[in-house]
């Protein structure tokens, strides 16, 4: 904290609350010997994450490759092309022991059994004629949100189907218990929030057909239709969005509330177009990059009418849920097939 600029009285603040602690155990009303605790905050304290922070703020800056840090978890990267392979191996592996080497130093250990390495690409056999066995993994899982080598998302999207599967096993147990209503805030409280999480990553991916059938299971057993039952209506009248229409809603409203970051057709030339108004697209050479979120939600922004940047973020969410609830999209190409008019009555009324 010194080292950060903090002095004076206050420093002494911090240094009169970390030092000179103790503590001991109750067992049985039995106290054990008092213990000294040489390092560590107090244990649920409001200064804790803020002193954690201060610690390990300087960790990216240590490092010869990239860092993301969220917490204690810390994820390093760095890339290369194809035909420098090794050489990206041996730049994490240095990045790696000159993590271990900061952690030791600032009283801190590192993970190994929770440590993964993972080599993304879309090369086919890339880096298995080097022996390198450095990326030892085939998928990782960071913060919930499962990564896998190819970024198609099937891992993470095969682990949100088995923890919705068994959602879908509660509310049939639970639906001649409970009324309807019961039934739909148990579905937005154990399968929408399990559903929603990071879907702005993999909600484009084409296995969500998988996280749809369940979707269409959970909404039959809400409105105790039988198992065949036609879905679209049920999601119009109970006001649900299907898992689609969830993507397209959560990738719209995040490009909405970022608009100053983009760049309109209007600023890159000074032609009057008739579209100049609209954001400019991604270049992308590849169908995997040209169908990834980032680039799809840019696509989606430019078919709603112009009205849409000016109005205020709420007004746009009200707006663009209204209109999502009256089309259940079973496909993200749907969205694409909407006439523009009808965009234009929702969001100019809304």
């Amino acid at each position: 904290m010194r080292f950060y600029g903090l002095d004076g009285v206050e420093l002494c603040f911090f240094k009169s609350y970390l030092t000179n602690r103790s503590q001991r155990v109750s067992v049985n009303n039995v106290l054990s010997e008092v213990a000294v605790v040489n390092c560590g905050v107090p244990q649920g304290s409001v200064l804790g994450p803020l002193l954690f922070l201060v610690l390990i703020n300087d960790l990216p800056v240590s490092l010869s490759c990239k860092s993301v840090i969220f917490a204690d978890d810390t994820t390093l990267f760095s890339s290369r092309c194809n035909k420098e392979i090794l050489e990206l191996s041996l730049t994490m592996t240095d990045a790696l022991q000159e993590s271990i080497g900061w952690f030791n130093a600032n009283g801190l250990a590192l993970n190994h059994d929770k440590t993964q390495k993972l080599l993304f690409t879309l090369g086919k056999g890339v880096g298995l004629d080097t022996n390198i066995d450095w990326f030892n993994v085939g998928h990782v899982k960071l913060l919930g949100i499962v990564l896998d080598s190819k970024l198609n998302w099937n891992p993470h999207i095969t682990n949100v189907c088995s923890r919705l599967s068994r959602v879908v096993c509660l509310l049939r147990h639970l639906r001649n218990i409970v009324p309807k209503i019961y039934l739909k805030s148990a579905y937005f409280a154990f399968f929408h929030s399990v559903l929603v999480y990071g879907i702005s990553l993999w909600g484009h991916s084409h296995n969500v057909v998988n996280i749809l059938k369940l979707q269409k299971k959970a909404i039959r057993v809400i409105t105790r239709s039988c198992f065949n039952a036609h879905c679209r209506p049920l999601f119009v009248a109970e006001g649900i969005l299907t898992v689609v229409n969830v993507f397209v809603f959560v990738s719209l409203c995040v490009v909405k509330e970022n608009l100053h970051v983009f760049r309109l057709k209007k600023e890159v030339h000074n032609h009057n177009t008739r579209h100049n108004w609209q954001i400019v697209e991604p270049c992308n050479r590849l169908s995997l990059t040209q169908n990834a979120s980032d680039s799809i939600s840019v696509k989606m922004f430019n078919r709603l009418p112009q009205c849409v940047h000016s109005m205020s973020d709420n007004r746009f969410k009200v707006a663009l849920r209204n209109f999502l609830v009256s089309q259940p999209f079973y496909h993200i190409n749907e969205f694409f097939e909407v006439p523009l008019s009808k965009f234009s009555i929702y969001f100019k009324l809304g």
